[in-house]
């Protein structure tokens, strides 16, 4: 095994600013579902359609992205693409079963939700099975894996068609929903995934970025190939944001997040139906959605990773992307925490913009301290870090006993 030397940074401000606005954004939908009355529940609707292009969505791109990252990097050190496979699998193991223990939890908590919430699509779930199933894909040139985002997206789409008409009535299709689209509001993996190879591959782009970047012997060729490959994704973005919307003008009643009724409980607005590229899960939603990531990406980058601009007024989002998974979990005792006083508890439009205001300081400071006093040792980021270098560790002990076997055979 040779070891190679590091020459990149530890970690790229870009990624985790992203998944800090995204985790920031999914806080705010939240709180309006969870704390709005009914009459002013039309908050969240317009709050949603207006942001989720940088929600989930673009979590699950950051993720693919990470995981494509940390590939390159690790294969720098390890020199072994089956070792290394092993130990991205061994984060994966670890996400599937924190995946599996919250839909239990929830299932607890929501017993309205059934049985069939062991196999739910919320965010963890997602990113779980996305990276179980992209783990076989990150070898894969980047041509073959921009063609499977384009043949899931189709595939979702004449699925989604074909399936929506028939729950109910067909095996089938209750088959097919109960394992790819439970529940239609939620991260389901069909057109999760795609956002999730498109990760994949800015995670190639964005380490060969920094390969340019930060090569011991920095030629002016290497400014030019930096510079070409910003601006042929950069007008990529444009390009699927553009498309999408082209496309997706067409009017459409498809509303699985029932975005509709709860725009019209404003007094001022009557919508029947929205155009097809705000509908969340149709395909021009799905291409506008990557259009955001690859701007803001390679945005982010330019300004933060190249040209170094300063991080203070990203500090926020940066703290947020770096303990996403903490706050995922421990925002929703906040959100819960309210009924415990009063079993009523509600807020309108008006006065709900104080009490999240409060909420956002109180989780920056929780993870500024986390940040701060024990280095991230009290974070779930550094639970699932310290178990599957653990399980890696035990894989490798286990294969080193396995050779030596053989070895004494021969």
């Amino acid at each position: 095994m040779v070891s190679k030397k590091k020459i990149f940074k530890d970690r790229i401000d870009a990624i985790d600013i992203m998944r800090g606005i995204s985790m920031f954004l999914m806080i705010l939908v939240h709180m309006d579902v969870y704390w709005l009355r009914e009459e002013s529940m039309w908050l969240v609707a317009f709050t949603f359609i207006s942001l989720n292009f940088m929600g989930t969505s673009q979590f699950v791109f950051i993720s693919g992205l990470g995981m494509t990252y940390s590939w390159r990097k690790s294969q720098e050190i390890l020199d072994s693409p089956r070792l290394n496979l092993k130990r991205s699998m061994s984060r994966t193991y670890i996400m599937l079963v924190v995946a599996f223990i919250y839909n239990v939890i929830a299932i607890l908590v929501r017993p309205d939700v059934g049985i069939e919430g062991l196999w739910y699509w919320n965010i963890l779930q997602c990113i779980a099975v996305c990276r179980l199933m992209g783990a076989f894909l990150l070898r894969k040139p980047i041509k073959f894996r921009l063609a499977f985002y384009f043949i899931f997206l189709v595939v979702h789409s004449i699925t989604l068609h074909w399936m929506e008409p028939r729950l109910a009535n067909s095996i089938l299709a209750d088959v097919i929903f109960y394992i790819f689209y439970n529940p239609l509001a939620g991260d389901i993996f069909l057109i999760f995934f795609s956002f999730f190879l498109m990760g994949s591959i800015m995670g190639d782009v964005v380490y060969d970025c920094n390969k340019y970047l930060h090569a011991e012997s920095f030629r002016e060729d290497n400014g030019e190939k930096l510079k070409k490959t910003l601006r042929i994704w950069f007008i990529t973005g444009f390009a699927f944001l553009s498309l999408g919307i082209i496309v997706g003008l067409e009017s459409t009643t498809m509303d699985h997040w029932e975005l509709i009724p709860n725009m019209n409980l404003h007094p001022s607005v009557n919508f029947q139906t929205i155009p097809l590229f705000l509908s969340v899960n149709s395909y021009s939603w799905a291409l506008c959605c990557t259009g955001v990531h690859l701007i803001v990406l390679f945005t982010l980058f330019y300004f933060l990773d190249i040209k170094r601009k300063s991080i203070r007024p990203w500090y926020l989002f940066k703290m947020y992307g770096l303990y996403s998974l903490t706050i995922y979990f421990v925002h929703y005792i906040f959100l819960i925490l309210p009924f415990a006083i009063s079993a009523d508890f509600s807020l309108n439009h008006v006065n709900i913009w104080p009490v999240k205001l409060i909420l956002y300081i109180l989780i920056l400071g929780l993870v500024y301290n986390i940040h701060k006093k024990t280095r991230g040792r009290k974070s779930f980021e550094y639970f699932i870090k310290k178990y599957s270098s653990d399980i890696f560790k035990w894989i490798q002990e286990k294969d080193k006993k396995k050779k030596k076997g053989e070895g004494g055979i021969n």
